[in-house]
């Protein structure tokens, strides 16, 4: 059975991640004159309680024309300005940062992988989310991408190869032995009519088409064992035998 080393990323770690992407967007803000604050948060990926999904490139195209050029002019609606390159150029460039500060291929925005298992804690997963006035985006960093960026910081952080298989503490049997098994017999089914089910009262006794002779099969936490058994009673109390054999063994739905 492979083994996978469990991931968690200190506080200092997911800071050292945080501005690393911070000072990318920095910089793309700088080299576009974009004046709107940004905010950088990155957090363990079962901690994030934020959007799931990135903006479509069209959608981010209008954030960023409004972070750069404000909102757009009511006689412009439904045309394109020369302004709306210049954003569509200046949001790819920012996603294009983004993949560079997050060491692709590993970064990825999310929702770009909706069928990768989610929400394990150990993992070493982050959710990075950038903010810059209108301008919303979220990458997914799995533990390789983030472990490459803090590697690019200075930080190596230690991480401990799966241990080796070691020699049993004890025999299989002898770990077992202590451990409580409910036993299980099935009688065969009987039938009732519906006027007899309504008179029952306690003390009454049902009568069941099992005789004393025939096998009962055994279970053990619902698998079947390898015996059969039979109907008894030992100090007053009932109880069953078991025995040898598989043959001719009942399956009734009662017991």
């Amino acid at each position: 059975m492979s083994v996978a080393p469990m991931r968690w990323w200190s506080d200092r770690a997911i800071e050292k991640a945080t501005a690393r992407i911070g000072r990318s967007v920095d910089a793309w803000r700088e080299a576009w004159g974009c004046a709107a604050p940004a905010r950088i948060e990155c957090v363990r990926e079962h901690e994030w309680t934020g959007a799931s999904h990135s903006p479509s490139a069209p959608v981010l195209h209008a954030a960023t024309f409004d972070a750069l050029f404000g909102l757009r002019p009511v006689s412009a609606v439904g045309g394109e300005l020369a302004a709306d390159r210049l954003a569509q150029l200046a949001s790819s460039e920012l996603r294009e940062a983004l993949r560079a500060a997050c060491l692709p291929p590993a970064g990825r925005e999310d929702g770009d992988d909706a069928g990768a298992a989610r929400r394990h804690r150990w993992s070493g997963v982050l959710v990075a989310s950038v903010s810059c006035g209108p301008i919303r985006i979220v990458r997914l960093l799995d533990a390789a991408s983030v472990e490459a960026m803090l590697a690019a910081e200075g930080e190596h952080p230690r991480s401990a190869p799966p241990r080796a298989r070691a020699p049993a503490l004890a025999p299989l049997a002898d770990a077992l032995q202590t451990r409580t098994v409910r036993i299980r017999t099935t009688l065969a089914a009987g039938e009732l009519d519906l006027a007899s089910l309504q008179a029952l009262a306690l003390g009454d006794v049902i009568r069941l088409p099992h005789p004393l002779d025939r096998p009962l099969a055994v279970q053990a936490d619902e698998d079947p064992l390898p015996c059969v058994a039979y109907l008894g009673q030992r100090d007053g109390r009932r109880a069953i035998e078991l025995a040898r054999g598989t043959a001719h063994t009942d399956s009734g739905a009662a017991s």
